[in-house]
């Protein structure tokens, strides 16, 4: 698995699970919901761990939802807010995110790249060489 978190109770409502629509950004809520679509996606998933507060987030949250829409049949594109509840935080830790917005793509299960900044081009680029399956890849 991309992470273990233990004594982490489920996602607050045990709420029936709605797979992602493809060529959008997808909200989750916490662990409980990004497991079960990593553990059901056929395709390579982007998350984007974002804050209410941080500006070059909600400045890059228009260009994501474009890459979305270009890419929905490559890539599904998930969102989360970092400090929305407990759950949110403990993937922020699990992760180490120290930066934001920054990104984590998972291809079949597992943490492949993960990268940081709202930077358009690096994001492109980043998607291309794991498309590629590039070596050149930079990790936190």
């Amino acid at each position: 698995k991309y992470f273990k978190i233990g004594g982490l109770k489920a996602d607050r409502a045990a709420k029936k699970f709605d797979p992602p629509v493809q060529g959008e950004v997808n909200m989750i809520s916490g662990k409980t919901e990004l497991d079960k679509i990593l553990e059901t996606s056929e395709k390579p998933v982007i998350l984007m761990i974002a804050f209410h507060w941080c500006r070059p987030c909600k400045g890059f949250s228009k260009k994501y939802e474009r890459f979305a829409d270009s890419l929905k049949d490559e890539i599904t594109f998930l969102k989360v807010y970092g400090e929305e509840n407990e759950d949110t935080k403990a993937i922020v830790k699990a992760l180490a995110i120290k930066a934001s917005p920054s990104f984590c793509i998972f291809d079949k299960g597992e943490v492949a790249v993960m990268f940081k900044g709202a930077n358009e081009e690096k994001f492109r680029t980043q998607i291309l060489e794991f498309q590629n399956k590039g070596v050149d890849i930079e990790n936190q």
